[in-house]
């Protein structure tokens, strides 16, 4: 069984949740992830291009489906069992990256954290290891 690599964006209490429970328990999870339809859009883009589009695509939906443009936005890149991501189908409202995650992420699956460099600017994101993840979930609540 192989994994697919999400892009799941992410409110403070949910980070506050990975760092205290070790899981995101809410599902199904809108997550983001290299698609057939993304490789659609992107012919001739390599794999590294692919995940950077999955990335952004998963920071754009933090500012405007959930209405996070006041904080900073929070992506956590997971290995997921691809059995557990689905495609859901094309409709104007869905992105080309966008995909559900069935069952519960666990801290396990997550390998990094995406934050923005500075709250309200929605600029760069910085890198965080998963190691890292108390100190994000403070970051947010400072």
């Amino acid at each position: 069984m192989s994994d697919v690599r999400v892009y799941l964006p992410l409110t403070p209490d949910q980070v506050h949740d990975v760092a205290t429970h070790g899981r995101l328990a809410s599902r199904p999870l809108v997550a983001f992830a290299v698609t057939r339809r993304l490789r659609g859009q992107h012919p001739g883009e390599d794999d590294e291009g692919l995940e950077y589009a999955a990335l952004l695509a998963a920071a754009d939906w933090a500012n405007s489906n959930r209405g996070l443009k006041k904080l900073r936005r929070v992506i956590a890149a997971a290995d997921i069992p691809a059995t557990l991501v689905t495609e859901p189908g094309v409709t104007a409202d869905r992105g080309a990256a966008e995909v559900t995650i069935a069952e519960p992420v666990t801290l396990r699956q997550i390998v990094s954290l995406h934050v923005d460099e500075q709250p309200k600017l929605g600029a760069d994101l910085l890198w965080y290891d998963v190691t890292e993840v108390a100190a994000v979930s403070a970051l947010l609540t400072s």
